[in-house]
């Protein structure tokens, strides 16, 4: 479950295309996969990713910012010694 909801409101594909990238890259031992693989966006942002990834990042920061808040409590709860998903997260 998300702390806030998502402020990118683009294309979002069914997990079903994840999932079996997923088992496709376990069973190939291929560490980077690109789905779907026709994507114009997710090529755009793995060429960007080697090139100028500093321009990736802003762009992936105005897509989907993240909230003061949200990082604020990330921060206490990384000095805490906690992780995300930590059973007795309060």
């Amino acid at each position: 479950m998300e702390d806030e909801p998502p402020a990118y409101h683009g294309k979002k594909y069914p997990p079903e295309i994840v999932a079996d990238a997923i088992f496709a890259a376990i069973e190939k031992r291929i560490y980077e996969l690109t789905v779907p693989r026709r994507s114009l966006q997710l090529v755009a942002a793995r060429v960007l990713r080697l090139f100028a990834p500093s321009i990736l990042r802003r762009g992936m920061a105005y897509m989907e910012p993240v909230p003061a808040d949200v990082l604020e409590r990330a921060r206490e709860r990384s000095r805490r010694g906690k992780r995300l998903g930590d059973p007795d997260e309060s």
